[in-house]
């Protein structure tokens, strides 16, 4: 579980960096649409639904790979995990994760 926990502290370290050197290249755009008469509350909707879409997508994209993983990962560990997909916790606790993780504050001083 350590482990997990360093390996995951590196994925969020990592998210950030990458973040950051994208907003050089967003500021640009903010400055357009600003420009052209974007108000404060449509940029922070934009922004949040971006990160809201990439949270959802790499959930899905982390639940697939469980899926399908979790037989092989058995084998090699010589244990008998399993995940109830039906249980409502896992989905609540799959959701919270998702929705809590969201980067801020804004890069760009919105």
């Amino acid at each position: 579980m350590v482990v997990a926990l360093f390996i995951l502290a590196i994925a969020c370290i990592n998210f950030m960096n990458l973040s950051t050197a994208r907003s050089g290249k967003r500021s640009k755009e903010v400055g357009v649409r600003k420009v052209m008469g974007a108000v404060r509350g449509v940029l922070v909707r934009q922004f949040l639904g971006e990160s809201m879409l990439m949270a959802v997508l790499a959930l899905g994209m982390a639940l697939l790979l469980v899926w399908g993983m979790m037989p092989l990962f058995n084998q090699i560990a010589g244990k008998e995990l399993v995940i109830n997909w039906w249980d409502l916790r896992h989905w609540l606790l799959f959701a919270a994760i998702t929705l809590f993780k969201l980067p801020g504050p804004f890069p760009f001083g919105l």
